[in-house]
């Protein structure tokens, strides 16, 4: 399991040096801690004290977000 951490985190780290950033946004950086928080919710969910609530908020929002992904409009 280390070996699988070390490897997918360096895979990480040349990902981000590779792909090509975008500027400041507030949807970006909405996004981006819209990711954090997730991870944070499932750590909790698989190790914390509030295993129940986490899971709740997880699906709540997991829900939520693939309603909003369905509605949103496309454009041409």
């Amino acid at each position: 399991m280390a070996v699988f951490l070390i490897i997918s985190t360096v895979l990480v780290i040349i990902g981000r040096a590779l792909v090509p950033g975008h500027g400041l946004t507030l949807a970006g950086s909405y996004e981006a801690f819209a990711h954090i928080w997730v991870g944070f919710l499932l750590a909790l969910a698989v190790s914390g004290p509030e295993m129940f609530l986490s899971i709740w908020c997880l699906c709540i929002a997991t829900g939520f977000e693939v309603v909003a992904f369905m509605m949103r409009r496309k454009t041409p």
